[in-house]
């Protein structure tokens, strides 16, 4: 380490050499026209280095300043004298002056232009421009000087006052040498004079010939010619020539020779030593010992230096009078200013010589100074130790003595991260295993000699308890003897009674304790503890989850999935919501609970029992079995998804932070299966069909309203082309038939691939059409935070809620103004219904959500079909009912609703606003590419609109129509001259969603994934190598839930009692 202190200078140094810079007379950069160009002047020669001088003085102690030193000059010095302050160093120097920078010559100045030709005129050619002038060549430039010699120092000092020295630096180098300068640059030759200016004129002359008059007689006939003559332009002069620059070599000027510096000793038997340097001790090694010699530096104990090695690497022995004491610089952590027993250096070390210093140091490793701000990870500090040492007399520490070491500040038993479940079901009973680690080289525990008291204690705070009952809810293990590098290993039994509260969190504290390696009161931890003498070392809080256990309830609509991340209250809001206002059923299934989504009775996927309803995917980031920022979803079989949501399950994520993770991964596997092909024909696939054929059975077969898990994939065979492969051939006709599906059906996706592995004359190759998804299937997400606790249920959530029921169900809870549901038992164990069948009367906003709910699909689906409309469209030839389901069903099932009831007032006002709004969607415009589209719309809708109309529909409705309809058809307008990715009436449909779930960002609402996988994801051809990925990444995305849930039932089968034999009994020790 070098200490850095003000310095007072005595110096003799050599004055530098002038610099060869010249300033040169202004002038034109060019000649006048017609003249060469001037040649550069040479710069200077630059000033060497003057040569430093003599200097000779005499150390003693300043009688001034305590720790000073008066500097006497001797010799030529003779009745010089100055004081050197307190906390200063001396520098003496001696040093040469530096060489003058050579000077960089002038540059040649350019050449003139040259003279224009003449000008050609009749009588005259026009002359060539004459040649440039020259351009002046470049001055010379110089070389750097010399710098001068290095000067003579000589220091006498008193051998009893050697210790003066340690505050002496000096220099006498010789000065730098100049860099070199450059010579000047030639001038640019001048530009050539212009060629004369050609000329053109006329020439006119008369010719005169004979010719008949048409009577036999020839008669003179004279016509005038004119003829063009012209003189060529001169050409351009040359360019004159560039001045030359000078080729001589320049050079950087010589450093001066270094000068000589002399200490001379005077002993006090009176001789006179000679030395050309000074003493320089520096450590070349020490060891660090712990007080307690277990090998760890433990906070509250000592820790000693000892064996430290000092090496001269002067050539001057150290002082012979003088005792240097070592010392240790404080850290953040060591307290290196308790007393010491005093190590001093040994004295007149001789150059190159290597000592040891008698004794130790040691330094307290200071206790922690507060609670740590990371209670779950154990303390490791790196620390460095620092010796110095402090001349005496001169009070001033060595430069470069010290070297630094590391030591590593930790507790020699370290607390292991516990084995526990973050969510336990209402009536398990359960463990927490921990392992206690040693890693010091000694034996801890109350039966080692010296014992020292260490143990564990495990507190409680929530609905559970201890199996066998403790006192205070606190449970303490004590470690009787853990040997090095051994761990000890608890485990405690606990049980969640029947009455908890669902969805409640429970805490627990896991600590370790160690008594203190001193007996010293002074030095123990000031952070309080319930046991004097006895420090926390460190801490796992655990944080507990309450859940129910999972019940089917076949008369559900709703399926919740919740996780270990999932507050309670946020759980009991969605369920108060679903039971006590839709007056709907809802089971809640948490995942974190058996670590997968397999019912235990069915054992198949608990998603099965809620084909054709909602699942309610809570989407927090949570922790799976340790592993942190995992998703619900990513337990969910891609596959399964798809076949859930074409047979009409909805799919609802709340909470979805990260929209893209969804819609890149998990979401784009739903939307494009990978699944077997089945070639019977049992489940109702087309095999052997021509393309034509094909594309007729698929228009019949209505996919986007078939309510079942079969998802079918058809055949068609492929003749080989004469000229190529069964690939290429097969490849072709796959990507025409994509492309006619793309266009015949853009309402349902389909995934073209092609088979021609074991294609031959008489086994055809064949294209695959597997079916996808329609554009009416239902996945919403919602971006709001739900990891956090609520007090209410965010309108957005309502308006999902509502949203996501089937389409006929919503319709006939808007039309009664009702929902009906039989008794049952709800997701938190209470009754939804006090009898055995009754009809419920629906709160107003909720019929406003399912009122606004059913105008947002039916406008996306009007919008989406009209916004299509190829230039022959296929949809004139195509039943109505495969083009809109949505739109079919509103009046199908409104006929049917009808021959029950007819319907409130409110609902037959929502319902005839949104028929108004459709027909705004379907009003033609002039010359517009899907007028075709919206005529067909236009037409059902009056065609069968009477069954929403109940009271004389036609006068009715047309009064209603004629006020209402130019209403909407204005507003669409002013919406459709902002921009925005959504059609007008979408787009004021999600304004007035936003006003009735309390927001002004129509955005913030939810996110349409369905829409955006029909959109991302439509028909497409799938060429080998992407088959060939997707393959891949579905294999490697089944084989981690294989993973995950393997990993997650080992766990559980070490925690929950009864599972398995646990891994270690409670409150036993090993060792290993």
């Amino acid at each position: 380490m070098n200490f850095q202190r003000p310095q007072f200078t005595i110096q003799v140094n050599g004055g530098d050499g002038e610099s060869g810079d010249t300033v040169y007379p202004w002038r034109d950069a060019s000649a006048p026209k017609h003249q060469h160009g001037l040649n550069g002047q040479a710069a200077r020669q630059p000033g060497v280095g003057g040569p430093a001088g003599f200097l000779s003085v005499e150390l003693t102690p300043s009688s001034l300043w305590p720790g000073g030193i008066h500097v006497e000059g001797i010799g030529s010095w003779q009745g010089e004298s100055w004081e050197v302050e307190t906390d200063h160093d001396l520098f003496l120097s001696a040093q040469g002056g530096h060489g003058g920078d050579g000077g960089v010559g002038e540059n040649g100045q350019d050449g003139g232009r040259g003279r224009n030709g003449e000008d050609a005129t009749r009588y005259s050619e026009a002359t060539n421009g004459h040649g440039g002038k020259n351009g002046g060549s470049g001055g010379y430039g110089s070389s750097g000087a010399n710098g001068g010699n290095g000067g003579t120092i000589e220091v006498t000092v008193a051998e009893e006052h050697m210790n003066l020295l340690v505050a002496v630096a000096w220099a006498i180098n010789g000065g730098n040498g100049g860099s070199r300068g450059a010579h000047g640059r030639g001038g640019r030759g001048g530009p050539g004079g212009n060629g004369g200016a050609g000329c053109t004129w006329t020439v006119d002359t008369s010719i005169t010939r004979f010719v008949d008059d048409g009577r036999g007689n020839l008669v003179p006939e004279t016509r005038l010619e004119t003829d063009w003559v012209s003189k060529s332009a001169g050409w351009a002069g040359s360019s004159g020539y560039d001045g030359s620059q000078p080729s001589d070599p320049l050079f950087d000027g010589a450093p001066g020779q270094n000068g000589i510096i002399s200490f001379f000793i005077l002993r006090r038997d009176g001789a006179r030593e000679q030395y050309h340097g000074c003493y320089d001790l520096r450590v070349s090694g020490f060891e660090i010992v712990d007080e307690n010699e277990d090998g760890i530096n433990e906070p509250g104990e000592h820790i000693f230096v000892e064996n430290i090695q000092v090496h001269n690497t002067g050539v001057m022995p150290s002082p012979s009078l003088t005792r240097i004491p070592l010392g240790m610089l404080p850290s953040e952590w060591l307290d290196g200013s308790i007393p010491q027993d005093g190590v001093l250096l040994p004295t007149s070390i001789p150059p190159g010589g290597v000592y040891e210093a008698r004794g130790s140091m040691k330094a307290f490793i200071k206790q922690e100074p507060g609670l740590r701000q990371t209670p779950n990870n154990p303390l490791v500090v790196n620390e460095t130790v620092d010796i110095i040492a402090i001349m005496p007399g001169v009070n001033r520490p060595l430069n470069n003595f010290t070297i630094q070491s590391a030591v590593v500040i930790q507790f020699p038993l370290q607390l292991l991260p516990p084995l526990y479940l973050r969510t336990v079901a209402i009536g398990d009973e359960f463990s927490v295993q921990w392992k206690v680690r040693n890693v010091s080289r000694k034996a801890y525990g109350t039966a080692c000699n010296p014992n020292r008291l260490c143990g564990t204690r495990l507190h409680k705070v929530g609905q559970f308890d201890f199996k066998t009952p403790m006192d205070n809810d606190e449970s303490f293990k004590y470690i009787e003897i853990i040997e090095p590098g051994c761990e000890a290993v608890f485990s405690e039994a606990l049980y969640v009674d029947n009455s908890a509260e669902p969805f409640s969190r429970g805490n627990m504290c896991l600590e370790i304790f160690l008594a203190e390696p001193g007996d010293d009161p002074s030095k123990f931890s000031q952070i309080s503890s319930s046991m004097p003498g006895v420090r926390w070392i460190a801490k796992f809080d655990l944080d507990l989850q309450i859940s129910p256990l999972y019940k089917h309830n076949p008369d559900a609509s709703f399926l919740l999935l919740a996780n270990t991340g999932t507050p309670g209250s946020l759980v009991r809001e969605l369920v108060a919501y679903i039971q006590g206002t839709l007056f709907l059923g809802v089971d809640v299934y948490n995942i974190s609970i058996s670590g997968n989504l397999m019912d235990m009775n069915t054992n198949e996927s608990v998603l099965r029992g809620y084909v054709g309803k909602t699942v309610i995917i809570l989407a927090n980031p949570m922790d799976y079995f340790g592993q942190h920022g995992r998703f619900t979803y990513e337990f969910i079989d891609p596959w399964l998804a798809t076949k859930l949501l074409k047979a009409g399950t909805s799919i609802l994520l709340l909470g979805l932070g990260d929209i893209s993770h969804l819609t890149q991964h998990w979401a784009k596997m739903v939307a494009i299966p990978e699944f077997p092909i089945d070639l019977s024909g049992t489940d109702g696939s087309f095999h052997g069909a021509s393309v034509d054929s094909l594309l007729d059975k698929l228009g019949k077969m209505n996919i986007a309203s078939a309510e079942s898990l079969d998802i079918k994939s058809h055949t068609v065979t492929v003749k080989k082309s004469m000229f190529k492969s069964f690939k290429s051939s097969a490849n072709t006709s796959g990507e025409k038939l994509a492309k006619r599906l793309s266009k015949t059906y853009p309402y349902q996706s389909y995934a073209v691939a092609t088979d021609y592995t074991n294609a031959s004359k008489t086994n055809p190759a064949r294209v695959i059409v597997r079916e996808g998804l329609s554009s009416s299937v239902k996945v919403l997400a919602s971006s709001i935070p739900c990891q956090v606790e609520v007090t209410y249920l965010p309108g957005a959530f309502e308006y999902l809620i509502a949203a996501t029921l089937p389409f006929e169900q919503r319709l006939a809870m808007l039309w009664t103004g009702a929902s009906s549901t039989e008794t049952s038992t709800g997701a938190m164990g209470d009754q939804i219904s006090s009898s055995s069948s009754s009809v419920l009367r629906l709160p107003e906003k909720v019929l406003r959500l399912l009122a606004l709910s059913l105008k947002y699909d039916l406008l996306q689906e009007t919008s989406n079909f009209c916004s299509k409309a190829p230039l022959r469209d296929p949809a004139s030839k195509l039943d109505v009912k495969v083009l809109l389901p949505l739109l079919t069903k509103l009046f199908s099932c409104a006929k049917g609703l009808r021959a029950d009831s007819k319907g409130t007032p409110e609902s037959q006002e929502s319902l005839t606003s949104i028929v108004i709004w459709l027909l705004a969607e379907a009003n033609p415009k002039f010359l517009s590419k899907a007028s075709g589209r919206k005529r067909i719309v236009k037409d059902y809708i009056k065609a069968n609109m009477s069954s929403i109309i109940s009271q004389n529909p036609t006068s009715s409705f047309d009064n209603i129509l004629k006020q209402q309809l130019p209403q909407v058809l204005k507003t669409t307008k002013q919406i459709g001259s902002a921009s925005s990715d959504q059609p007008p009436v979408v787009s004021a449909t999600l304004s007035d969603i936003s006003a009735a779930v309390g927001t002004s960002n129509q955005y913030a609402i939810f996110h349409d994934i369905g829409r955006l996988m029909n959109k991302s994801c439509p028909t497409f051809f799938w060429a080998e190598q992407e088959h060939l990925r997707a393959l891949s990444t579905y294999s490697t995305f089944m084989q981690r839930i294989a993973a995950d849930e393997a990993r997650s039932a080992g766990m559980i089968s070490n925690v929950i009692m009864g599972s398995v034999t646990p891994l270690t009994p409670p409150g036993s020790n090993t060792q290993s």
